[in-house]
């Protein structure tokens, strides 16, 4: 519900939310820098705060936030970069938290791009991707490559549903010449550069190069503008996005980000694109849960063969967190349970 106090002035309450839970801001929003909220004492709800305040800051690059955190400045991070995992791990021991985020990695296709139209040229793309090597070299272990665009996290999750997330950089070549190729033989690949992708981007990039002859640039901004650019059909190839669940349903993985709601920046249309929706909609009208799912998978194997996508890896999540924390617990749908964090 909306306090009456944000009805009277909604910019002040953007700045200084009112809400219901077990915290309340401590004071306005400072954009960029944090957000701290303290404890709220007239709370009677359940899962009632331990803390008695949490500063929440901001960081656009999480190597220096993993900086701030080996000098003490920080209690907990929720975000390693992958380089800095081993020191983590080292430093931390059994305050190094790894576990499954619930997340789906993948590079979206802009289907306002006409070389990429071809869905050869998509499928050759795709295979010629080494997930595998890039899971272990690049993010260290930390995630797993996708093999379906449903996420382990929830039923319906299949290991072996994606024939063109498989490495395999000859059958890519062979399909790549044949669909003719991309003109001027250049691949633009885009990304948000505040998260840590830089390296495995470049490996995917170098990768293409490699195996099917491709030249490429990199083309990055922060993820705020980023967000902008692909709602305005900005970018000129392959763009990197993730999702995380807000319910545990293979729905949840699919219309959402393919259908006619807002995480479809690529523009997918068509054919393949309508009898995608017309299983969701079967799915949907289904009586049960357990009657959906494979209807479910009906429409994930479409969008598994025409790949508006390309599904890279279901992510785990690196969390660090200081000596005088305890009760850490991770959860992919509430995230990190602050309110049961304690603090000594």
């Amino acid at each position: 519900p909306l306090s009456k106090e944000c009805e009277q002035d909604l910019e002040a309450c953007n700045e200084e939310p009112i809400g219901t839970g077990p915290y309340m801001m401590a004071e306005p929003w400072q954009h960029n820098k944090s957000i701290t909220v303290a404890k709220w004492d007239d709370y009677t709800g359940p899962n009632s705060a331990s803390a008695d305040g949490i500063e929440f800051r901001l960081y656009s690059d999480p190597k220096t936030a993993f900086r701030d955190w080996q000098a003490g400045e920080v209690d907990m991070l929720d975000t390693v970069d992958p380089s800095q995992v081993p020191q983590a791990q080292a430093l931390a021991g059994e305050r190094f938290l790894s576990v499954d985020s619930g997340s789906f990695n993948y590079l979206g296709i802009p289907f306002y791009v006409e070389e990429l139209q071809n869905v050869d040229i998509r499928r050759a793309l795709s295979m010629a991707i080494d997930r595998q090597t890039i899971v272990d070299q690049v993010l260290n272990g930390l995630a797993t490559p996708a093999s379906d665009v449903i996420a382990p996290f929830v039923t319906g999750s299949r290991d072996d549903a994606c024939q063109y997330c498989e490495y395999d950089p000859e059958a890519a070549k062979t399909l790549f010449d044949e669909a003719g190729g991309i003109e001027d033989n250049t691949v633009e690949i885009w990304f948000n550069n505040d998260g840590g992708h830089e390296d495995w981007v470049q490996a995917v990039a170098e990768g293409w190069k490699n195996d099917l002859g491709l030249e490429y640039s990199l083309e990055s901004q922060p993820f705020t503008p980023y967000l902008k650019t692909l709602e305005e059909e900005g970018v000129g190839g392959p763009y990197r996005l993730g999702w995380l669940p807000d319910y545990p349903s293979a729905e949840n993985y699919l219309d959402p980000l393919y259908g006619e709601g807002s995480s479809n920046y690529g523009q997918w249309a068509g054919p393949e694109h309508d009898a995608f929706l017309a299983a969701i909609e079967e799915a949907d009208a289904e009586a049960s849960a357990e009657a959906a799912v494979p209807i479910y998978q009906e429409a994930a194997d479409i969008v598994l063969s025409d790949l508006p996508v390309f599904p890279l890896w279901y992510g785990q999540t690196s969390i660090v967190y200081a000596e005088n924390l305890d009760n850490v617990v991770y959860d992919p749908l509430q995230q990190i349970k602050l309110g049961d964090v304690t603090v000594s």
